[in-house]
């Protein structure tokens, strides 16, 4: 995922199109700054509020509205499954209105998508979406105080191997979802 949010930030139009990817850029420094000052906290009580706002309000909103409305209104037309995953990542990714960051959106909205078919429950991406977003609200207040403090945010050995946080994340991610597929669908 890391690489494919550097390659979609990094992106480069055609000299004719310099003036959108100006126009591009400027909505996403808006945007960012208004990350920056939503997540900026030194306190506590402001990383619980920002993972009560962020994390859980707005996993559960986009999740209620986008998996559970308009992918549930595209699998009941004559789409099927797949194409109303990806037809719904696809708006959810556009509506977030930051090109820049389009492609890496556009996968975990899949992700979610194929989340609910697959465990047939709108929670389980709820969750997931809520997680994701609840780990950026504390990795975010974390950098502030990194940056003041000068300190490392991650222990020694994590920061020495560099593949060994996403090997980590992949392999809690598979065991978590091996535990929801036991879970959804064991045999009675």
């Amino acid at each position: 995922m890391e690489w494919l949010i550097s390659w979609n930030s990094n992106l480069h139009f055609p000299d004719f199109l310099r003036d959108i990817e100006m126009t591009f850029r400027s909505w996403e420094e808006n945007n960012a700054a208004i990350s920056q000052m939503l997540l900026a906290t030194d306190s506590i009580g402001g990383v619980i509020t920002g993972i009560l706002i962020i994390g859980i309000l707005t996993g559960f909103s986009e999740e209620l509205f986008f998996r559970g409305g308009l992918q549930g209104i595209f699998q009941k037309s004559s789409l099927g499954p797949d194409k109303s995953v990806w037809l719904a990542a696809i708006i959810f990714s556009a509506l977030h209105f930051q090109f820049f960051g389009f492609f890496p959106r556009l996968i975990m909205g899949a992700f979610f998508g194929y989340l609910f078919i697959w465990t047939k429950s709108l929670w389980v991406p709820v969750f997931a979406h809520s997680l994701n977003n609840s780990v950026v609200v504390v990795i975010s207040s974390q950098t502030e105080n990194l940056n003041a403090n000068e300190g490392t945010f991650f222990p020694p050995v994590i920061e020495s191997i560099p593949y060994l946080l996403p090997v980590m994340s992949f392999l809690l991610t598979s065991l978590f979802l091996l535990f929801l597929r036991n879970y959804f669908f064991k045999k009675n």
